[in-house]
């Protein structure tokens, strides 16, 4: 291949055996030499171990799926790129120094289990895009560095890491998206960043909720394993709010959320402790409201109500 001087794009999909391109089994080819190469995709490779030889023209480089995949020496010297894709890469151990990616825009690394650090990850002053949640809980810590140069970050998902620390977080003023778990962070943020329109977090203390108060543009909330917290805080100041999940919180009173009038779907689910729900009379957009949870002592209920 080296010798398509002219290649811009190379996808590879689901090559298992990986036989059909010389050098590619165990390692992806050297193409240094395809001075044109922009985007390279390689799926799914089962049998791809490491990666060497990318030309520094390239922008996107997309190796998802790749089981095998140990190592990418070189990457942090792939001065143009703008998309790393290394999700579901689960033997991954770690990445090169990113720092000199300043036009990196986009990085996914998640389903990797085994990266827990990412170095030069606050240097990425033209990162949109940070993705490295996991589909289930990890205990081991993903230490997350000083982010305030981040300032153009718009999507954050950290969801399922242990996080014990989030430094820079209210710098993120262009934020639109959060997925994280609070539970272990000792320095909680205050949630200066009022732009955000989607939020998904764990373990948060009523002092963090109450800091939601400020965040008037969220359209779509989601807050999981509250503990210690019996009153959910008045929510009306999120006139934008349209969906709203709760799950697995101990609340037993949640009637701060009956002025939410622009709330078009709210679902509950496992809070066990719950006795109070919102007067749905007042929630006049709602189309879906739907809970799950046996205990139920004391009801507020002016409207059809779908529940188990």
């Amino acid at each position: 291949m080296s010798s398509m001087v002219l290649l811009r794009k190379v996808i590879f999909h689901y090559c298992k055996n990986a036989i059909t391109v010389t050098g590619l089994r165990p390692n992806l080819p050297t193409m240094s030499s395809i001075v044109s190469w922009r985007k390279a995709v390689f799926q799914c490779i089962s049998n791809v171990t490491t990666l060497s030889g990318l030309h520094p023209n390239l922008q996107v480089l997309d190796l998802r799926g790749c089981s095998k995949f140990q190592s990418c020496p070189g990457v942090g010297d792939l001065l143009v790129l703008e998309e790393l894709t290394c999700r579901e890469c689960v033997k991954l151990e770690r990445l090169p120094d990113l720092r000199k990616l300043t036009s990196l825009q986009k990085l996914d690394i998640s389903e990797c289990y085994c990266i827990n650090e990412v170095l030069g990850l606050g240097e990425l002053v033209a990162l949109v895009e940070l993705y490295a949640g996991l589909s289930k809980k990890h205990p081991v810590t993903f230490k997350v560095p000083d982010m305030r140069n981040l300032r153009n970050l718009q999507v954050l998902h950290l969801g399922n890491r242990r996080l014990e620390a989030l430094p820079g977080f209210d710098s993120l003023f262009s934020l639109r998206k959060v997925v994280a778990d609070f539970q272990y962070v000792v320095d909680r943020p205050s949630f200066q960043v009022t732009k955000l329109e989607k939020l998904k977090i764990d373990g948060c203390s009523l002092a963090g909720l109450k800091e939601l108060q400020k965040l008037t543009m969220l359209q779509s909330l989601e807050i999981g394993t509250c503990s210690a917290v019996d009153n959910l805080p008045n929510f009306g100041s999120l006139v934008n709010l349209q969906t709203l999940k709760i799950v697995d919180c101990e609340f037993k009173d949640v009637t701060g959320l009956s002025n939410l009038s622009t709330l078009e779907r709210l679902q509950i689910e496992g809070c066990q402790n719950l006795e109070r729900i919102p007067d749905l009379q007042k929630l006049t957009g709602a189309s879906t409201i739907k809970w799950t949870t046996k205990v139920l002592s004391s009801l507020s209920i002016s409207a059809p109500l779908a529940g188990s």
